[in-house]
């Protein structure tokens, strides 16, 4: 049996710690560093902040059979006084930085069949050559027992206007992982237009596992946003490939985002447009949603959209909160990832690398190319990466002595990492926070309306079901 623990003065609540009251008078439990996002039965509500409070105090009351406290304890909710939580973050961090990952973001084109008005690439009719992606193939046959895995992210322009590329490219770095024993992951951000059932397959095959996959609101709205380059709509036809992939068999298993950018007409909108998506892709959980508002990227396209733009802080909590008013069941399991998963910057991490058609690598997908320090290095068709190891650092350390940080509890999620953009183009030390920081409470609220369903936040049973 676990021992029981003696006195309250030996204990501190952890730092990382964030808890509100749900909707059914549970208390819910949000802490990144030990993992946690937990709820309370209501009848504990009362206990569990008497307990907290308590604590905080240095209370010596004793402890003897409590099962509330006991849970808490167990999950790292209260802490022993001497556990260094600081420490346990900076060590999660440099885990995160230097994880024994090899990631590519590779551009098999920079041409897109899209035209949407708010997009901020210029979508040049550039594809990469087949010698760049026999360099990068050999850098990874050279180099891939040097870490555990290697994920493979397609990106673009439009990736699927090159799906032979893609596939031609995926089944010999396949090979290489299996030859040698490590693991192969990938994904890709599509605009769902060319993403019928046979291409979703060939994916599939290849290891795909994660689509992205935009859709703007119901037909009116999207097809004013995102219309091809013949200025047709393309809602319907990205339904279909949507209806058509999700007849493939539930054994296969996947992971599908819709992502919404809402502007101010599809916020206006959103019930329909939530009542419509959930009546098609409630019934299957391989299908999450994410919402946004639509934000300004750069580029030259956004002036003429700007009008349509939500504030982007007031703008989302409204957004969110519209969307818990809302009773049309909806997978938000990518919100899930966004507050459960380290929030640190892919840009951040030593070995992720963007490979652009020309090879020349780069750090971050949203910066303009012409910033400085934006390129860091390029591939040669040998498969010899060239870097520059000061602009890599430039990108992979940490914000220097930031105190509005230190007390937050979402540190030790993102780590003042979440986006390094300001830090390394402008010489900022600017900290953006993260959307699953700023928006917590929200997205809370929204996983655990729908819990029942989706089964994102653990239930805690006291006493004898634990």
């Amino acid at each position: 049996m676990e021992e029981i623990p003696k006195k309250y003065n030996e204990y501190k609540v952890s730092k990382f710690n964030y808890w509100m009251h749900g909707a059914r008078g549970n208390t819910i439990f949000y802490n990144h560093l030990f993992s946690q996002l937990c709820s309370f039965p209501k009848q504990y509500s009362q206990q569990i902040d008497e307990i907290m409070n308590a604590v905080s105090a240095g209370s010596t009351s004793m402890i003897e059979n409590n099962g509330v406290f006991e849970e808490l304890l167990k999950r790292n909710l209260i802490l022993p006084s001497e556990y260094d939580e600081e420490a346990v973050s900076k060590l999660n961090y440099m885990d995160e930085i230097t994880k024994n990952a090899l990631c590519f973001i590779i551009y098999p084109t920079m041409a897109c069949n899209f035209r949407c008005p708010y997009c901020y690439q210029e979508h040049e009719n550039i594809n990469m050559s087949d010698s760049i992606a026999d360099g990068i193939i050999s850098y990874v046959k050279k180099n891939i027992t040097k870490f555990r895995e290697l994920h493979i992210a397609w990106f673009g322009g439009e990736p699927l206007l090159r799906m032979d590329f893609i596939q031609k490219m995926s089944e010999k770095l396949i090979d290489i992982c299996h030859k040698r024993s490590r693991l192969y992951t990938s994904a890709i951000t599509t605009n769902g237009y060319l993403l019928n059932k046979e291409r979703f397959l060939r994916l599939y095959n290849l290891n795909v596992r994660k689509f992205a996959v935009t859709i703007d609101g119901l037909k009116d709205i999207h097809d004013k946003q995102r219309f091809t380059i013949d200025g047709t709509g393309s809602f319907d036809k990205i339904i279909d490939n949507l209806l058509e992939i999700k007849t493939i068999s539930p054994n296969l298993k996947f992971e599908l985002n819709i992502r919404s950018n809402v502007s101010c007409e599809a916020l206006d909108n959103l019930e329909e447009y939530v009542k419509y998506m959930s009546s098609l892709f409630a019934d299957d959980s391989r299908f999450c949603f994410s919402f946004r508002p639509v934000y300004d990227w750069g580029g030259n396209n956004i002036d003429s959209f700007r009008d349509h733009l939500l504030d982007s802080y007031t703008g989302a909590k409204r957004l969110y909160d519209r969307l818990y008013e809302m009773d049309y069941p909806m997978n938000y399991y990518q919100h899930y990832e966004e507050i459960t998963n380290c929030s640190i910057c892919y840009a951040s991490r030593e070995y992720t690398y963007s490979v652009e058609t020309d090879g020349r690598l780069s750090k971050c997908t949203s910066a303009h190319r012409d910033a400085p320090y934006y390129y860091i290095g390029s591939i040669d068709e040998s498969g010899r990466m060239k870097l520059d190891r000061n602009l890599v650092a430039q990108w992979s350390t940490p914000y220097r002595n930031i105190s509005k940080c230190q007390d937050c509890f979402f540190e030790a999620n993102c780590h003042s990492n979440f986006c390094v953009l300001d830090k390394v183009i402008n010489n900022s030390d600017k900290i953006k926070c993260p959307g699953g920081k700023m928006y917590l409470e929200e997205y809370i609220k929204l996983l655990d309306k729908n819990n029942d369903k989706y089964r994102y936040i653990e239930e805690v049973a006291i006493g004898k079901d634990t």
